[in-house]
């Protein structure tokens, strides 16, 4: 098979074996300062062209450009011994996920510009015992702009720190609170209760993949209400959020969540003065001579 399709299998062969997995550990030959909690898990394989990024629901992400010659492998625990000039292993528990060859390996976060060190203070990491829940509440109602959706204020670092995609996709689900529902309108006592639900399902992690009531589990039967659960990437970073229309309605906004216009220009007009625009409207059915 041509060399070209070879980054597709290997990012198909990770998918298959990574995504919705816990990590244990996450080793890295390159050095830096960020790393996956043990414990989260991997929503995402991305591959463009001879890269491929690994995607964990706290948005760190590990990116390894192949080109000439490297490349990504699962082997069984067993074959632990093989690791020999490796340059990242991803430890599941039952295999390992490893990239030897590649030109560059980096763990970062995932491109958010409010979480830009210059967008402002950080908001209490939940992660940790004793944070200042009242802060994240506080800093939940203060949210400047009041149409963005609740689930993501909660991926916001200035409001909240420590918090994964599951704990976020399991609070919101727990409290009926439709993830796109407009931070304005979720009222103090909505938000002390997400708030506490995601600190103590943090404070659980890693949990049982049975326990899960939305994350990884599209297309499925929702557990109270049978209705299928979705999934839908959304805001800057491309998050990944897991909700259930059917029963998911607090606060549920009017305009349909999936819905992406073709253009994010403006919209013609029939007096629009543009030769294009002109034209266009002059052949619409409802323009037509008889």
């Amino acid at each position: 098979m041509p060399l070209r399709y070879a980054p597709y299998r290997m990012a198909t062969s990770l998918r298959t074996a990574l995504l919705n997995k816990e990590t244990i550990s996450v080793e890295v030959a390159a050095p830096s300062s960020i790393r996956p909690r043990a414990g989260s898990t991997i929503e995402e394989v991305r591959q463009r062209g001879r890269s491929i990024d690994l995607v964990w629901d706290d948005g760190v992400v590990l990116h390894t450009a192949l080109w000439p010659l490297g490349r990504w492998r699962i082997l069984h625990k067993a074959d632990r011994w093989r690791l020999q000039e490796v340059n990242a292993v991803v430890d599941i528990g039952d295999v390992l996920a490893v990239c030897r060859g590649a030109a560059t390996v980096e763990m970062h976060r995932d491109y958010d510009p409010r979480r830009h060190p210059r967008s402002g203070p950080s908001g209490p990491d939940v992660s940790v015992p004793g944070a200042d829940l009242a802060e994240c509440v506080r800093r939940m109602r203060a949210y400047e702009e009041r149409d963005v959706p609740v689930s993501e204020v909660l991926a916001d670092s200035r409001v909240v720190r420590g918090v994964g995609n599951v704990a976020r996709c399991e609070a919101l689900w727990a409290v009926e609170m439709n993830p796109w529902a407009p931070i304005g309108v979720v009222t103090d006592a909505e938000c002390a209760s997400i708030v506490a639900l995601i600190t103590e399902m943090v404070a659980a992690m890693p949990m049982d993949a049975a326990a899960l009531q939305v994350y990884g589990r599209q297309g499925r039967g929702c557990r109270r209400c049978g209705g299928a659960i979705k999934v839908l990437h959304h805001g800057e970073a491309s998050r990944v959020a897991y909700w259930c229309p059917e029963c998911q309605t607090g606060h549920a906004p009017y305009a349909r969540a999936d819905w992406t216009p073709m253009s994010t220009g403006p919209v013609p007009s029939v007096d629009d003065p543009h030769p294009a625009a002109q034209w266009f409207f002059g052949r619409a059915p409802w323009r037509r001579s008889a």
